[in-house]
């Protein structure tokens, strides 16, 4: 079978393996803390909404059943407008052949209602195929980018950027950098874009029109290092700001080969500032979220079951404060968000005994995970309100059945 095959029979698994409802990006859980009390998550093809901290939960789920798609990237503005991509195939044999469909949702009252319409996506099937994955995002009302995957070799991450200046209902080309993978503006001029695998991170300010890479050099505590894995920055308004950046040293320099440093900027991200070396570890990976909330940096940590917040403050030049606490199981933090330093979620993955949706997050003594494990890998929202002491698991779980017309009934545990 040659790569060309390859590559199309890929796509078609992981394609059957998702529809209808699920995406490539729903394994983990999207969340979002919008304000005090106030947050959505998304994960398994549910979006739910809180008014109450994880009391009490209600779907909010747009209805893509006309699209036969399914939601892909979800972001909202502030605590009623939000945005939903969606993407899916009329039929799965498409996959690998084709570029797929893609939708919007758009919400203007906590989604408790949504206008979904399909989106005319400007690209020759002849250039390039598109695969049902992407990201989306908006500064205000009117402004917004999609960044989304084109198929390619392995060893690459191509994208195309698009953009919006009326709410969603046209998308243009946007010059990009050419990367698939997370975006993030702070405005309408300054705005970012990761690779999936965290070796690039490029960078406009001038609204798209030119991309450059930021390459950063290891501060002299840190040398020699030959890898350099980047996250998107977090930024407090629009000009104060952190970048994290795990720095690999060789395996003969130390055991504690990845240095996580803190860069900081007060230019909008125009320049960075090496501020401190956060943890030092044997290896960097993928995933290591930070936030910032009212100029202050918060980077969760997890070893064994306890979880550490780091605070670093984006003035001055004081040290890292941290809180610890025992959550009383492992897991692996995925994503965070904050409001202010002392309130904030973060979402994990835990290794559970039971089925996700009766997961108890503290298993039994022999219950793991991976190959061969007994146990589930499952998503947890865990909330803090005292910045880190206390974490409390407010993750919805539930029994979800579906009938021949696709209509859900689901039953909270």
């Amino acid at each position: 079978m040659n790569s060309r095959a390859m590559s199309i029979v890929l796509q078609l698994a992981i394609v059957l393996m998702l529809a209808p409802f699920a995406s490539a990006q729903d394994w983990w859980m999207q969340m979002q803390l919008l304000s005090t009390n106030v947050g959505w998550t998304f994960s398994g093809g549910d979006m739910v909404w809180t008014n109450d901290n994880g009391r009490h939960w209600k779907e909010i789920t747009p209805d893509v059943r006309a699209l036969n798609e399914g939601i892909v990237s979800v972001f909202f503005l502030d605590t009623s407008r939000g945005w939903a991509l969606l993407s899916g195939y009329d039929d799965p044999s498409d996959a690998g052949l084709r570029s797929p469909k893609y939708g919007l949702a758009f919400t203007k009252d906590s989604g408790a209602t949504w206008s979904v319409k399909q989106l005319n996506i400007p690209v020759n099937p002849n250039e390039c195929i598109l695969l049902p994955q992407g990201y989306i995002q908006f500064t205000d009302a009117t402004h917004g980018w999609m960044n989304l995957d084109v198929q390619s070799g392995a060893a690459f991450h191509s994208g195309i950027l698009l953009r919006t200046v009326d709410g969603g209902k046209n998308w243009t080309w946007a010059p990009g950098p050419g990367t698939s993978g997370e975006i993030r503006f702070i405005n309408q001029r300054n705005g970012w874009v990761v690779s999936p695998e965290h070796n690039e991170l490029w960078v406009t300010h001038d609204g798209g029109t030119d991309w450059k890479q930021v390459s950063l050099k290891p501060p002299p505590r840190v040398t020699p290092a030959d890898v350099a894995a980047y996250q998107l920055p977090v930024f407090a308004d629009g000009k104060h700001g952190a970048l994290e950046i795990g720095f690999s040293t060789p395996p003969t320099q130390s055991p504690d080969r990845c240095q996580k440093s803190l860069f900081v900027t007060a230019d909008g991200g125009k320049s960075w500032k090496f501020r401190q070396v956060l943890t030092r570890q044997p290896e960097c990976g993928r995933m290591w979220p930070v936030a910032a909330a009212d100029s202050v940096v918060l980077t969760p940590e997890t070893s064994g079951e306890t979880l550490t917040l780091k605070k670093v403050a984006l003035g001055g030049k004081s040290a890292a404060a941290s809180t610890g606490s025992d959550i009383g199981f492992p897991a692996t933090v995925l994503s965070v968000s904050f409001v202010s330093p002392q309130e904030g979620w973060i979402s994990t993955i835990a290794c559970c005994k039971t089925a996700c949706s009766t997961c108890v997050l503290c298993p039994m003594h022999g219950i793991h995970c991976g190959p061969g494990g007994t146990g589930s890998q499952c998503p947890a929202l865990l909330s803090t309100v005292d910045g880190g002491i206390t974490w409390t698991d407010i993750t919805l779980r539930r029994t979800c059945m579906q009938d021949l017309t696709g209509k859900k009934t689901c039953t909270v545990q």
